[in-house]
């Protein structure tokens, strides 16, 4: 994909095509991996299904970078303004703001030992 970008050539040329390919495969291995890069793929072609689905998978398989990143990533330029990224962009907005933060519990040493 990096090869893709440093061409300069077209969402539907062979080395974004070799790439896709290569993202489906690491995700065949471990899902969600390469989700991400996949609905970057996916939007540089305007392809909107396949793009939701991707960055659905990269949310649940939580390998989606942060928001700030995806809405600055060039790659995702085309998209940004349509309704159903604005509307999954909320959903991440929403999911952060419900969760509670991660706070480590501290145990007494003393209590392990009974």
């Amino acid at each position: 994909m990096d090869l893709a970008r440093l061409k300069k050539v077209k969402p539907d040329d062979e080395l974004y095509e070799l790439a896709r390919k290569q993202f489906e495969k690491a995700n065949a291995i471990q899902a969600g991996t390469a989700s991400y890069n996949l609905a970057c793929i996916y939007g540089l072609r305007g392809n909107k299904d396949a793009c939701l689905k991707a960055l659905e998978s990269a949310r649940d398989k939580v390998t989606l970078p942060e928001a700030e990143d995806i809405l600055n990533d060039p790659d995702l330029a085309s998209v940004k303004e349509q309704d159903w990224f604005v509307e999954f962009m909320e959903t991440l907005n929403k999911k952060t703001e419900t969760e509670p933060e991660n706070k480590a519990t501290v145990v007494d040493p003393q209590l392990l030992n009974g």
